[in-house]
């Protein structure tokens, strides 16, 4: 980025040009006493005067007409903010869907990104606002007139007249600030805080956006992996009523097993229309995280059944902290406000301090002047210049900026208090995170045992119940569990998955390249 030495640098070959040019007619006429030569460069001298005068501004036109950034506030907000493959928001859906194709979507469409990001360049737009400070402010006005005034004097037509003038009056006039006593360089501080707390913000919400669409995006795989194990359990809910229909046939079953069969076959159809919908609420919640009509199909790429349950990357509870302390995007926005307001308090003091500027100004007029009542107007040429300095000192603004002073301390210790505020919330964010993974690390192997162990038992189940050596509740309850089984393995497998980048979110370290590893 610019820094202050170059601006001030600026403001000198900016503030010599244009002593130059005001001087350009005085050195002429030092140099040349003959009055011919000095008429003659005279003319030259004006000449070169709106020559330059005419360059000047025509550059400082070009400069706000098509410069982009000219004070080069936005250099590096675009770097810094998290990489987005472009190809991923201009090519479409592509089926079978990835994590971090989805991903990439969902950033692209995210509506809360584009205001975060606004807001990032709104901050970019005031750091250039608070450099302009620095350089110097030039205006330009020209005046073409038409004046036609009728005079009417009663019992005096001698003194009536009818006066017609057609005359310009132009002018070009310089401010620049050359001392204020930190007015600018607190403001600009102020303003670069801001940037940085809006760019914390974007990023918060850059990961809140890939968690989201990483719940919904596992909750659908989850949800179709539901809908399978359902179906296996009606289906096997099937097995059982025929088995129980076949022995009430053979004579050595009560109708009883028949209508207890019934209902178990009832009850797993009630809970394949529930897996069903649920399904379809997570690919929904899934199309509208990237764009698409919540209606519309979509293929996933599924997760492994039994992912490896590997804690190796977590660090100790410490060096998380520490980690979250120095990466998470709401304590580096809440410590860039707090910087904010102290640079404000600075501010504050300094505008009621003295302003030491450079003015001066170059003017021509040829309007016609008038000796008195009745006489013509006689044709006339002003030229008027002036360079000097100008101090301004504030002496009593009512109490007002006593009050703005503690106004803004009082803002700097709202501010400390929020970013003690983020950081006890990110500490319970992390430990929470921490403890929910290795909780979902630990259902990972109970619930692989458990749906593994309800597999056997219901294939001996159903042998004994075949056989005659056992009833059909023993058969139903066996059955019901290892509904119950698939279903927490389900949910492990897709919890423990959530549970990474759950942790990986509240240390602040989430990001669209870990995902590629999911």
């Amino acid at each position: 980025m610019i820094n202050n030495e170059i601006i001030v640098l600026f403001q000198c070959i900016a503030g010599c040009g244009f002593v130059v040019l005001m001087s350009t007619k005085i050195a002429l006429k030092i140099k040349m006493p003959n009055a011919y030569e000095r008429g003659r460069m005279l003319e030259v001298s004006i000449a070169v005067r709106r020559v330059g005068w005419g360059v000047v501004l025509f550059f400082l036109t070009v400069s706000q007409t098509f410069a982009l950034d000219p004070l080069f506030t936005g250099e590096g907000t675009v770097a810094e903010r998290q990489s987005i493959d472009s190809d991923g928001c201009r090519g479409g859906v592509r089926l079978p869907l990835t994590l971090i194709e989805a991903e990439q979507l969902a950033l692209c469409t995210n509506p809360k990104g584009h205001a975060a990001w606004a807001r990032v360049m709104q901050r970019a737009n005031e750091i250039g606002v608070a450099r302009s400070a620095y350089l110097p402010t030039v205006s330009a006005s020209i005046q073409s007139v038409h004046d036609a005034t009728a005079t009417r004097v009663d019992n005096q037509p001698l003194l009536s007249r009818d006066l017609k003038a057609r005359y310009q009056a132009d002018s070009l006039s310089l401010n620049w600030v050359l001392f204020d006593f930190g007015v600018r360089g607190a403001a600009l501080d102020q303003a670069k805080a801001l940037l940085t707390a809006s760019q914390q913000d974007d990023a918060a919400q850059l990961q809140t956006t890939l968690l989201n669409t990483a719940r919904d995006y596992y909750g659908t795989l989850a949800g179709y992996a539901s809908v399978r194990a359902a179906r296996d359990a009606e289906a096997i809910a099937q097995q059982s009523l025929e088995i129980a229909s076949a022995r009430l046939k053979g004579g050595v079953a009560p109708i009883s097993e028949q209508l207890q069969a019934q209902t178990a076959l009832a009850q797993a159809t009630f809970n394949r229309i529930k897996a069903e919908g649920d399904a379809d609420t997570f690919q929904g919640a899934l199309a509208l995280d990237i764009g698409i009509a919540p209606d519309q199909p979509l293929q996933l790429v599924p997760m492994p059944d039994s992912p490896h349950g590997d804690m190796s990357f977590v660090k100790s509870t410490q060096q998380l902290l520490i980690d979250a302390a120095r990466l998470h995007p709401s304590i580096l926005s809440a410590r860039a406000n707090l910087a904010a307001a102290e640079a404000n308090v600075d501010l504050v003091r300094a505008q009621g301090r003295p302003t030491l500027s450079l003015v001066s100004k170059l003017a021509r007029n040829t309007q016609p002047v008038n000796q008195g009542l009745g006489e013509p107007n006689l044709n006339a040429n002003m030229h008027e210049r002036y360079i000097g300095l100008q101090l301004d000192v504030p002496l009593f603004e009512g109490f007002g900026r006593l009050y703005r002073v503690k106004s803004a301390e009082a803002q700097v210790d709202e501010q400390r208090g929020s970013l003690e505020d983020a950081e006890q919330q990110v500490a319970h964010d992390v430990w929470r995170s921490e403890k929910a993974l290795e909780t979902a690390t630990a259902n990972l192997r109970s619930a692989r045992e458990t749906r593994d162990t309800a597999r056997a038992a219901l294939a001996s189940a159903q042998r004994r119940y075949r056989l005659g050596i056992t009833g059909i509740v023993e058969m139903l309850q066996v059955q019901n569990t290892l509904s119950q089984a698939d279903q927490q393995q389900i949910a492990s497998v897709a919890n423990w998955y959530l549970a990474r980048l759950q942790l990986a979110e509240s240390v602040g370290s989430l990001n669209i390249l870990m995902l590629s590893d999911e």
